[in-house]
């Protein structure tokens, strides 16, 4: 990594925001229950609404029933690991996500957070900006079915992310990548899997990877995205070499396709 790469890679510490983070939640009939899955929560207080609100101390799938159908706002405050909508089994019942990450402190983990969440079409452009400690994002986002555009900077602030396996999986409406997306995440291992049959992608911006010098595993990271065109970056390239298993198979409409290793696509 060069000087330059290093200092663009560390962005300054986000300020630290106050109040709570809260999400949409729409219920089709009387009596849906909505569930959330905590890991290590602390005094984490959830208020579900509808004039009901818990404070929970213990790690496992938490249900809040709704008496009447309807939208509601869900706020959540305090101390966790990991909040994931999508282990709880009911993430197509949030239908957005009204402010970024705040008011919860201590999230290591925002695996499968939005897994599933297929009513989800669009992101906060800081959702992730005060949760700095996160680890990784795998499957983050798989299977968010009406998601159909990426913020420019949703990662800015995750510098000590590994990996994001996964991440946008199956998101088929997404046609356009950020060029700076991961520019801010130099300690990246993984990002097997990252945009599997995102079938709407048309490009893969140059310089997408440039910024991941430590990079193991592109295996699978564009597989199946049949509407990609101009250039691949020549992952494959690297040194060391990461493990690219068919990381573009059927991507047929590159332009550099025929000259992609045989094991790559």
């Amino acid at each position: 990594m060069t000087r330059f790469q290093t200092m663009y890679a560390k962005p300054p510490a986000a300020p630290v925001a106050p109040d709570a983070f809260q999400v949409q939640v729409t219920t089709p009939a009387p009596s849906t229950a909505f569930k959330v899955g905590f890991t290590s929560p602390t005094d984490l207080l959830v208020d579900w609404g509808d004039g009901n609100s818990d404070t929970y101390n213990t790690t496992g799938v938490k249900t809040h029933t709704y008496a009447s159908a309807g939208t509601y706002t869900v706020s959540m405050s305090g101390h966790a690991h990991k909040i994931d909508f999508y282990t709880s089994a009911t993430p197509t019942l949030l239908s957005a996500v009204l402010t970024p990450i705040v008011g919860v402190d201590g999230l290591v983990s925002c695996a499968n957070m939005f897994y599933g969440c297929t009513a989800l079409a669009n992101l906060p452009d800081d959702l992730f900006r005060y949760v700095t400690g996160v680890l990784d994002f795998n499957s983050s986002f798989r299977g968010c079915t009406a998601l159909d555009s990426i913020p420019d900077d949703l990662f800015r602030y995750n510098s000590d992310v590994t990996s994001f396996l996964g991440c946008f999986y199956g998101c088929y409406n997404i046609s356009t990548l950020p060029a700076d997306l991961f520019h801010y995440n130099p300690d990246v291992t993984s990002f097997a899997n990252c945009f599997m049959y995102c079938n709407a992608l048309t490009a893969i911006p140059a310089a997408l990877f440039d910024y991941n010098v430590s990079v193991s595993s592109f295996a699978y990271t564009f597989y199946g995205c049949s509407a990609l065109g101009g250039n691949a970056p020549a992952l494959w390239t690297r040194d060391p070499a990461p493990t690219g298993t068919t990381c573009f198979y059927n991507c047929t409409g590159l332009s550099n396709y025929a000259s992609i290793p045989a094991g790559w696509k």
